[in-house]
């Protein structure tokens, strides 16, 4: 197994059944509408393979807003060499061991404006759009004190969370932030680029709830992680007749439980229900510490023939996944996430379907 498949690089979803953004049952997390906490699942930068992320993010506000973010290395690293691997075969005898690191930074942003920047580069004072002296927006606001670090590692996989703070770094309930990804991959073919956007996941504040720590409880303070994630897809190896290519999946999964400050991974056995159309269910389920992009046909099984989640199991076409999170030895079991649909040069990423609110509280504690 190579680096190259640990990045998986969305591709064009044709299915009319999956919306970009739809809700069900009671969440309030939504990916469209305005919020004090964002969750980016999949954040992805790797020169060899031509990869990098654009983060945008905005305040739809009249007023500024400050924002504390923090991105979080997942890649995993040989215990022997310390080198980034995607299994033990990658490690000479070593151990392939799961990491799991933040790195914190801060972003002032001016009413109405969206700041963005590849995760290669990042912001410095001398990037960033309004630096308070040369470059001002209107009653003289700036981007000043707002500093991006490059991602910390190429090939770097990932995920990003962006908080509304105050100017002392401590939460507020201003539901003014959106957020954008867009995954970029040049192509061999000369001039030619694979591009893939995908809106950050919101979970509004409630009003009138924020005691001021630096720990968020999605549940009292902020709205609940979904029960359940939805999406309707063609199975793997099936042929799409809207684009003449054979269907490639893959999943992007994050616990909504995160502790920044302890810097420790929150563990959530993920639990898939996969139904057919004649409603035949199969179910699988994997482990999602901190972070983990997923080729479908690889969760239940190392031949993606034999998986639950291919057309030769599955008999039909197309059918329906549901995941549920099970907590695992740590706090709540909220699940957020993408789905990828890989279909040769054509991108496309969608956020899932939510269903009801999630039974265990999460938490995000703040350095």
């Amino acid at each position: 197994m190579t680096l190259r498949r640990i990045l998986i690089i969305p591709v064009i979803l044709s299915l009319a059944l999956v919306a970009a953004t739809s809700r069900v049952g009671a969440a309030d997390i939504a990916s469209d509408k305005a919020a004090a906490l964002l969750m980016f699942p999949a954040i992805q930068f790797s020169t060899d393979d031509g990869v990098d992320t654009l983060v945008q993010l905005s305040n739809t506000s009249d007023q500024p807003i400050d924002v504390h973010c923090f991105y979080v290395n997942a890649n995993s690293h040989c215990s022997n060499t310390g080198a980034i691997c995607a299994t033990g075969a990658d490690c000479l005898g070593g151990l392939c061991l799961s990491g799991w690191n933040e790195v914190d930074f801060h972003v002032h942003i001016t009413a109405r404006q969206p700041i963005a920047w590849r995760a290669s580069e990042g912001l410095t004072s001398a990037t960033i759009p309004l630096n308070g002296t040369s470059r001002r927006g209107p009653g003289g606001q700036s981007n000043a004190g707002t500093r991006v670090p490059k991602v910390s590692e190429d090939p770097f996989v990932g995920n990003l969370t962006c908080v509304a703070v105050d100017s002392q770094n401590r939460p507020v309930e201003s539901n003014v932030l959106v957020g954008l990804t867009t995954i970029e991959q040049l192509l061999p073919s000369p001039a030619l680029a694979d591009i893939t956007k995908e809106n950050a996941i919101g979970v509004p504040a409630i009003p009138n709830t924020n005691d001021g720590n630096n720990v968020l409880q999605l549940g009292t303070e902020y709205a609940s992680c979904p029960q359940t994630l939805i999406v309707n897809h063609f199975f793997d190896g099936a042929f799409d007749p809207v684009t003449n290519l054979t269907v490639l999946n893959a999943i992007a999964l994050m616990p909504c439980s995160q502790d920044f400050l302890l810097q420790q991974a929150a563990g959530v056995v993920a639990q898939f229900l996969v139904f057919n159309e004649f409603e035949q269910r199969f179910s699988t389920s994997t482990s999602v510490c901190c972070y983990g992009v997923l080729p479908l046909a690889t969760i239940d099984t190392n031949q993606p023939e034999r998986s639950i989640f291919h057309v030769g199991v599955e008999g039909t076409l197309t059918g329906q996944t549901r995941i549920r999170g099970v907590a695992s030895g740590g706090p709540g079991h909220g699940l957020v996430g993408t789905f990828f649909d890989l279909h040769g040069e054509r991108s496309s990423a969608v956020n899932l379907y939510f269903q009801g609110t999630s039974d265990a509280p999460d938490t995000v504690r703040l350095p």
